[in-house]
């Protein structure tokens, strides 16, 4: 229903064939959907008037699916499985008369091998799942790189035939293919901003299909090295969307990270399963290590870095791949660490917060169980690490016992 500015209000049975509203309208529809689905055991994923649920567990799967047949029917809406271009609605919603085991073991079969929105399911050397992109997805990528590469000369001009609609094509098939993959964002970081600045250039400056006119090199690098990354296609594990824990013992480190115009400092508590119980250190890094640059700018710049030296010394003494919660006083890490658009990382503006999130999430699409990198919020009057990182004269490593800090209750922190 809207409003034609008048005092007249027009219901549409159908949405407009064009209508640049359109996709977000079918959007709305299918989110209330999806929400009847929504289970701390289940995965379910949108797009437009699509939609995908998926589980390790048999028994919320079920639940989630017949949660969803039902409201779909309270609310009048035809609901199918989508083949190909054929839609077979009675057998979907049929399920609700079948059996478990009948449903499952479809679905199951249906898991094996098929494709979703360019996102092609199947099985790697382990018979595990495994996800890659389409080769009509690989082979479109590859085209539209070779238009804009083959129309930029060597002083970085583009050819007009190339216009800010073909960047921005660009842009969000690479996007959604890295999402494909579950490649953290945060590598991305210099696309992103071309794409914001393409899509203000087009707003203020007489649209989308004007021509683009130059790419640094800087960008032209960072395109091509995505473009070469995806085009491997690389099968890779699905992500598993996993909720930060308020449970200590979920994470062999912890980390409290401060920075100040002196230095930088980390209470690290490390747990030991073999009867050692929790040990902990004081990791500070003074003057000797921190520029004059990154004290004049602290709060956006030497925080993130702040927690990626952090990391990088927990990863040279525990090694990659233990689980980490991380805990900051800085709320624009914690914010952009919980993005929807990344499952898995944040990504930023700032050049040190996306280094940070690319240390942070290094490995998540390597292994099928990424080890955990949570990132919580303590108020700076709360955060252990706070003097230490103001303490002037110390060399550019320091490491000390510090076994009289006891460990902050996660669960009384904010998660994003």
């Amino acid at each position: 229903m809207f409003n034609d500015g008048t005092s007249r209000f027009f219901l549409l049975t159908r949405v407009p064939m064009g209508a640049c509203w359109s996709c977000g309208f079918a959007a709305s529809i299918t989110d209330v959907l999806a929400a009847s689905a929504s289970s701390p055991l289940v995965d379910v994923q949108t797009c437009i008037d699509n939609i995908r649920i998926s589980s390790r567990d048999g028994r919320a799967f079920l639940e989630a699916l017949r949660s969803l047949t039902g409201c779909a029917t309270r609310m009048g809406i035809s609901v199918g499985e989508v083949n190909g271009h054929e839609s077979t609605t009675a057998q979907f919603t049929s399920w609700s008369d079948r059996g478990d085991a009948d449903v499952l073991a479809d679905c199951a079969q249906y898991a094996r091998d098929h494709t979703w929105l360019g996102e092609h399911y199947g099985r790697d050397s382990n018979d595990e799942v495994a996800v890659s992109n389409t080769q009509d997805a690989v082979g479109k990528l590859q085209a539209a790189w070779h238009r804009i590469a083959a129309a930029r000369g060597p002083d970085g001009h583009v050819s007009p035939e190339v216009s800010r609609r073909h960047v921005a094509a660009l842009i969000g098939l690479l996007i959604w293919m890295a999402h494909t993959v579950n490649l953290p964002l945060c590598q991305f970081w210099i696309i992103l901003r071309l794409a914001s600045a393409i899509g203000f250039a087009a707003t203020n400056e007489r649209g989308w299909d004007q021509p683009v006119g130059w790419l640094s090199p800087r960008v032209v690098d960072a395109l091509a090295t995505a473009v070469a990354l995806l085009t491997t296609n690389e099968p890779r594990p699905p992500l598993s969307p996993r909720a930060p824990s308020v449970n200590p013992t979920d994470y062999d480190v912890v980390i409290c990270c401060d920075a100040s115009a002196v230095g930088w400092a980390a209470i690290i508590w490390k747990r030991f399963v073999d009867g050692q119980g929790v040990v902990s250190w004081r990791a500070t890094e003074a003057s000797a290590g921190w520029s004059a640059a990154t004290a004049a700018q602290h709060s956006a710049h030497a925080e993130p870095l702040a927690v990626d030296r952090a990391l990088e010394f927990v990863e040279k003494r525990f090694g990659v791949g233990s689980n980490i919660a991380i805990l900051t006083d800085h709320r624009a890490i914690v914010a952009a660490a919980r993005r929807p658009t990344d499952l898995h990382g944040g990504f930023s503006p700032s050049a040190n917060l996306n280094a940070m999130f690319a240390r942070a999430y290094s490995h998540a699409a390597d292994v099928r169980v990424p080890p955990r990198r949570d990132f919580f919020y303590i108020p700076g009057e709360e955060n252990v690490a706070d003097a230490a990182s103001r303490v002037r004269g110390r060399g550019p490593w320091l490491m000390e016992s510090a076994a009289n800090i006891d460990m902050p209750c996660l669960a009384t922190f904010w998660s994003g």
